[in-house]
């Protein structure tokens, strides 16, 4: 936990005794879905400056390697941009987690995009 201030910026967690956690994690709920999960919209400014922080070398689960950049997390091995290390390498065959987002949002784009039934 950081005891310093952080202007504009949403936190990952606090204690409740104004300590906070400045670190994002690559899974759902993040802050970088906030707009998704449709706490803030995306043009909300402070979710703005958390999205700066949360996809630099600040945050310290920000990754960047040969195949990939991007937020990795503290279940996952150093280095990794979640869930994988090398396109070949990876911490699970089967994510159950991240196959039902990709299924939530075929759902939604279906009901955002109704298909003509007398095709």
């Amino acid at each position: 936990m950081h005891n310093r201030v952080a202007y504009g910026w949403l936190r990952y967690g606090t204690d409740g005794y104004g300590n906070y956690n400045l670190m994002d994690d690559a899974n759902v709920p993040s802050l970088l879905a906030m707009p998704y999960l449709g706490y803030c919209s995306y043009d909300d400014p402070k979710y703005l400056r958390t999205r700066q922080f949360v996809l630099s070398e600040d945050n310290p689960y920000y990754y960047k390697g040969r195949y990939a950049a991007g937020v990795g997390s503290p279940h996952t091995p150093p280095g990794y941009v979640w869930h994988i290390g090398q396109p070949e390498q990876f911490t699970r065959e089967w994510f159950g987690w991240a196959n039902s987002l990709v299924g939530q949002f075929i759902l939604q784009w279906l009901e955002s995009h109704p298909m003509d039934s007398q095709r």
